[in-house]
């Protein structure tokens, strides 16, 4: 632990790949039960001045998975004191970049200010963030110039996150009028971000009419399994509508919304997959099933394991440094 604090507090003496090393081996001794959430969340709130954009990248699965994992299960309160920690620490370096790039900026300022928003908008879901996308996102819809690209996809999916069915039709029209195959699965893939219960059912119709290529059916899925006011729904169509998909999916990719399942979370979740594959079982699918029961188990242990230490971390504060509150 005095060699961990050491490290954080002298960041600036080592690379951008030792940096990111650092992160990534230390989740995974996490996870592995070998060191706790607690100084590993130390360590990331010492990243909030990091100016590499990967090493920043570095942090959002980490950090989502804290929070969706481990935290939400605690109940809101706890959920809502992480996102506050996290734009705490992120918050004032996303606000000093600004949405807009100044002339001349080069790449890894723009790649930074993306990782940036994808940790206070995508991870954190600051408030103010989430209006400024939705206005950004609404100019976009209007000139696709009007935004910068590396912002799109989650300023597209920002604003899915608190659309309504008037955005619903304007993204699916924009992904069938789309200028190119990239913008038009990014409209096409967002509307399996929307959380309003008729607009997920919607788009879970979709996925069985050719509005949605075979190509993006089971990409589709996923990200309806990861929507988590979407789960549910999703894995109650995917068994109801099963054979109809493995119809649309090509055998490649049917494997995709098997590997999402574990975002379900639930120990009665994980059962109920288990019980499904069980009954229809997947040809080339029957590793994956393996894989996602494994990682159900994975994540429940250390749900189990890590909550009382994030509890702690999230209530006492690490030497008053912290506030509980997203600031805007």
């Amino acid at each position: 632990p005095e060699e961990l604090r050491l490290l954080a507090e002298g960041l600036d003496a080592i690379s951008a790949v030792e940096r990111m090393g650092l992160l990534g081996h230390q989740w995974a001794i996490v996870r592995a039960g070998r060191a706790k959430i607690d100084a590993f969340l130390d360590l990331a709130m010492a990243f909030g001045e990091e100016r590499d954009p990967e090493v920043l990248m570095t942090l959002r699965t980490p950090l989502s998975f804290t929070r969706r994992q481990i935290a939400a299960p605690l109940g809101s309160e706890m959920e809502a004191a992480l996102m506050g920690r996290i734009v705490e620490e992120f918050g004032d370096a996303f606000a000093t970049l600004g949405w807009d790039p100044a002339k001349g900026e080069d790449d890894p300022i723009k790649l930074r200010r993306a990782a940036l928003l994808a940790l206070v908008g995508e991870v954190a879901e600051s408030e103010p963030v989430l209006r400024a996308a939705m206005e950004r996102c609404r100019a976009y819809l209007v000139d696709r110039h009007s935004l910068e690209p590396n912002l799109a996809d989650s300023v597209v999916s920002l604003a899915a996150h608190q659309g309504d069915a008037s955005l619903f039709e304007r993204f699916l029209e924009a992904a069938k009028t789309a200028g190119t195959p990239q913008e038009r699965r990014r409209f096409l893939m967002a509307l399996g971000e929307f959380r309003a219960p008729d607009l997920v059912k919607r788009a879970l119709s979709l996925s069985l009419t050719d509005t949605v290529g075979t190509q993006d059916v089971a990409i589709l899925l996923s990200r309806m399994l990861g929507n988590r006011a979407a789960g549910e729904q999703t894995w109650n169509v995917i068994k109801r509508r099963w054979a109809a998909l493995c119809r649309r999916m090509p055998p490649m990719l049917i494997t995709r919304p098997i590997e999402a399942t574990p975002h379900l979370g639930s120990r009665a979740a994980r059962r109920d997959v288990a019980s499904f594959f069980r009954a229809n079982p997947v040809p080339t699918g029957a590793r994956a099933v393996r894989q996602a029961l494994e990682k159900f188990d994975l994540n429940l242990e250390i749900q189990a394991r890590a909550a009382p230490a994030l509890r702690r971390w999230l209530t006492q504060g690490t030497g008053g440094k912290h506030e509980t509150s997203p600031k805007p």
